[in-house]
């Protein structure tokens, strides 16, 4: 991927959009609206505190491999996000709908969509873990619908290389507790998911989603994340920790 030099003609018709973005102050994600109504999201480098370079490691590593993942995994086929351009600092895409957090949550979206969406999601990270590759974080936020299809976006914890079946189980247990942290009577949508990507997900993967659920129970019971909530009252992630475990349990296929 080259650098954009904004005073340099090109007959890319993205270009003039991105270089004009690249040259105000950065942001972590801002959308690039287009003349035809479309857009494109461009995902740049921040100059980080000290805390967050701590807490999210090394920025340019991780859009590097953002970058690598995009190209990768698009030229094999798979469900993610088109990549457009990018450079050391910043990369920039395609627009690939609504996260499907926004759907679990926004009062216009009919419950067939919302099904559907799920549906695809489910069979979208079967697909990955066919192909051997493990998303790293597959939340409710990182997968996007846009009616008919469903893409993976930030892609900086994506291991390409063919992985184990408690690697997919991470996966499909950090889909879940997402799924519940964004809505906690998302039931319905949930299965259609889990229903989707068992019918085509590999050989003994939920087996291994209970066996994790599990030890993770034994490891953080629910006694020590109420303890956490306490000091934490307004942490979703830890009050779905326990409704995920508790779903897995109940759920036997």
């Amino acid at each position: 991927m080259s650098q954009i030099d904004p005073a340099a003609p090109s007959a890319d018709p993205f270009a003039p959009v991105i270089a004009a973005a690249l040259c105000e102050t950065p942001v972590r994600v801002k959308p690039l609206p287009l003349p035809d109504g479309d857009q494109l999201w461009l995902k740049r480098v921040e100059d980080a505190t000290h805390r967050n370079w701590q807490r999210k490691g090394d920025m340019r590593r991780l859009l590097r491999r953002e970058r690598e993942a995009c190209v990768a995994l698009g030229a094999a086929g798979l469900p993610v996000v088109a990549l457009v351009d990018g450079h050391t600092d910043w990369l920039v895409t395609r627009d690939a709908g609504a996260n499907l957090r926004h759907l679990l949550r926004a009062a216009d979206t009919c419950a067939r969509e919302r099904q559907a969406a799920f549906a695809a999601a489910g069979e979208a990270l079967a697909r990955l873990h066919r192909a051997g590759v493990t998303h790293g974080r597959p939340t409710m936020r990182s997968i996007c619908w846009d009616g008919t299809t469903v893409r993976f976006i930030s892609l900086s914890r994506t291991a390409m290389r063919r992985r184990r079946k408690r690697h997919f189980a991470l996966d499909v247990l950090i889909f879940i507790h997402s799924c519940l942290c964004a809505d906690r009577s998302a039931h319905e949508a949930l299965g259609a998911a889990l229903t989707a990507y068992l019918a085509h997900a590999p050989e003994g993967t939920w087996g291994a989603v209970r066996r994790m659920a599990l030890l993770a129970a034994m490891v953080a019971p629910a006694a020590a994340a109420v303890k956490l909530v306490a000091r934490r009252p307004a942490s979703r992630e830890l009050m779905a920790l326990p409704l995920a475990l508790a779903y897995v349990s109940a759920r036997r296929r």
